[in-house]
């Protein structure tokens, strides 16, 4: 099953205990430390939900698309302020920046 990720990449989890923990080939790539208050609390609920619903083969409460549009909206956000400009979430999408 296609994760989405990329070629290799991988969430591993163990049991019904989701950690996080992003592989790709096998290779510990990104490890999940946030384990309390609100990003640890949000980041598990997504990933449990997301786990969820790949065993029952089951809808996401969003798709990829969705998630993806929600994604570059924060992103042009945090790069607005950051290069303190106004960017377009269209600019994130296109990849122009």
């Amino acid at each position: 099953m296609s994760t989405g990720l990329g070629p290799g990449t991988a969430l591993k989890w163990s049991g019904s205990a989701p950690t996080g923990d992003v592989y790709r080939n096998n290779v510990l790539a990104w490890k999940n430390d946030v384990t309390a208050g609100y990003r640890g609390d949000s980041v598990r609920a997504t990933q449990a939900h997301f786990i969820s619903c790949l065993k029952d083969n089951s809808a996401f409460e969003s798709c990829g698309r969705e998630y993806l549009r929600t994604f570059a909206t924060v992103e042009a956000a945090y790069r607005s302020v950051s290069e303190r400009r106004s960017i377009s979430v269209a600019e994130i999408i296109a990849g122009e920046i």
